[in-house]
């Protein structure tokens, strides 16, 4: 190939292949609204990826980590106290500290120094001088004082186990217009389960009752349910939530405690400035009385150291403590009738239990009634408490005679403490259907009838009934427990359930002599 001759170019063409090209020039504006347009994205993201996260932390949380939600515990009273003796209640109900009092004079020898430095003999005392050693001891207008205001103060330190129930009640007038009802009656704390605090009042005055409403010792109110219901004892359970209540009900006591503490320490000044003033005003105590043992002299205790107020004082919700109410030295036990006992709520009455033989008779159970000397309304309510600060009963002026109708009764707390255990859990009781009582030693020794649960009746198309237990027939074993009394027969039979079948043991009359008959009866259940 011929070689290519170099050519040359115009300038005009070799100006134009060295041109540059200019880059674009940069828009701020445009530049500008895109890093406005990114950072906004960014904060939207951001919120949105917080909003999600403090939306989904529970919900995962509680998928990997799930928290135990609290459950309703099962109420269980403690097994009833043995029987005290006389000598025991006397001690028990005396103050466990005094200021160092002066023990009575008694016929008991006392140990005396000889004056000539010799041996200790012994000086009884006689019947006429124990007689004037005792007729000096007096209690004055201030003693009475005195006792008053120290079972004031005690009454009010038990009025924090008391609520006012209000069962409200609406109705429709001629004009259409809803006018509400009010109704008021008593209730005791008696237990809570972990998320409830219960309570036990008279059901007769809140059958009807629309909505309950509590009115705590600090004035606060809160809303209450129906638990369970006893149509027995005409009794009810209530039950409220524990977030419901207020700090101080819930156990922020300090300043209750310190203010009832200045209140006792004002009364001790006082009683102590009374004490001097009657010491002086009575001359010194030797002119009063011979050895120095005159009213004053003698440290005689004082009013308020004969109430006990260790029952109110521990922390924490006030729920009240059982005494024990079966016991055969209840009577002349001194105690305080705490709620409405004269139809009032907040009320309170003194006195003393007068009898306890009186049993109120129940399918498969009886209750016994403490009578007492204190006055009060037909449709009372509320608590009896002896000295020690315990509840003795739950007052109902339903079981009251014809010719009494005006003093206070109540259902022993003994014999309805199961009965009040099964209510405060809404369980049904175990239920077979006879009355009954127990047969007595001389029924058993001359007649033959052996010991056990003795059935006087039985209710209509009851189990015992259907199953074929007659009058007269004596119970002796049911759920394989022996029975020697009617109330060990109701005690086993509320450790049964209802639906159980059980075997029940019973000593029927033929002829001349008792034979065993057994029975497999399937138990019934009642509130």
């Amino acid at each position: 190939m011929p070689d290519l001759e170099q050519k040359d170019f115009p300038d005009e063409q070799k100006d134009f292949l060295i041109e540059k090209i200019k880059e674009k020039p940069v828009n701020k504006k445009k530049l500008i609204r895109r890093t406005i347009i990114t950072i906004s994205m960014a904060v939207i993201f951001g919120l949105v990826a917080c909003v999600t996260f403090l939306v989904l932390e529970p919900v995962i949380s509680n998928w990997l980590y799930p928290e135990e939600e609290p459950e309703i515990q099962t109420v269980e009273f403690p097994e009833d106290l043995e029987e005290m003796s006389p000598e025991e209640m006397l001690a028990e109900n005396l103050p466990t500290e005094s200021p160092e009092p002066t023990p009575m004079p008694s016929r008991e020898p006392v140990q005396s120094p000889d004056p000539e430095g010799g041996e200790e003999t012994e000086v009884r005392l006689g019947e006429e001088q124990v007689q004037e050693i005792l007729a000096q001891v007096t209690f004055d207008l201030n003693h009475y004082k005195e006792l008053y205001a120290a079972l004031h103060e005690y009454g009010n330190e038990l009025s924090r186990y008391i609520v006012t129930v209000t069962a409200v009640t609406s109705n429709i007038d001629w004009f259409n217009s809803v006018q509400e009802r009010e109704n008021q009656c008593s209730g005791v704390i008696i237990s809570e389960n972990g998320m409830e605090l219960l309570i036990l009042t008279d059901y007769s005055a809140i059958r009807s009752a629309e909505r309950l409403r509590l009115t705590f010792y600090d004035e606060s109110q809160v809303e209450a349910q129906l638990k369970q219901h006893n149509e027995a004892t005409n009794l009810a359970v209530l039950s409220v939530p524990l977030e419901a209540l207020s700090d101080e009900v819930r156990g922020s006591r300090q300043g209750a405690q310190e203010g009832s503490e200045g209140r006792t320490e004002e009364g001790q000044e006082g009683a102590g400035s009374q004490g001097q003033e009657g010491t002086e005003s009575q001359g010194a105590p030797g002119e009063s009385a011979p050895d120095g043992q005159g009213a004053e002299g003698q440290g005689v205790q004082g009013p308020e150291s004969l109430v006990s107020t260790e029952g109110p004082q521990e922390e924490g919700l006030p729920i009240v403590k059982f005494g024990y109410s079966n016991s055969k030295s209840l009577i002349g036990t001194p105690v305080i009738a705490i709620g409405s006992p004269v139809g009032t709520s907040n009320s309170i009455s003194y006195g003393m239990i007068t009898a306890s033989g009186t049993t109120v008779s129940a399918s498969d159970r009886n209750y016994r009634i403490l009578l007492t000397d204190i006055s009060g309304s037909q449709n009372a309510s509320g608590v009896l408490f002896d000295l020690q600060g315990r509840m003795l009963g739950i007052i109902t002026n339903h079981r009251t005679g014809t010719d009494m109708r005006n003093l206070i009764t109540a259902y022993g707390i003994t014999d309805l403490q199961k009965t009040v255990e099964k209510m405060s859990n809404g369980a049904l009781i175990a239920y077979l259907g006879i009355r009954g009582a127990d047969v007595p030693r001389e029924a058993n020794q001359e007649l033959g009838i052996p010991f056990g649960a003795y059935v006087e009746e039985f209710d209509m198309d009851s189990p015992a009934m259907l199953a074929g237990i007659q009058r007269g027939d004596v119970i002796t074993a049911i759920g394989g427990k022996n029975v020697s009394s009617f109330a060990e027969y109701s005690k086993a039979l509320m450790d049964l359930e209802p639906g159980d079948t059980v075997e029940v043991a019973v000593m029927r009359q033929a002829q001349e002599e008792y034979r065993e008959m057994k029975f497999n009866i399937e138990l019934g259940g009642v509130r």
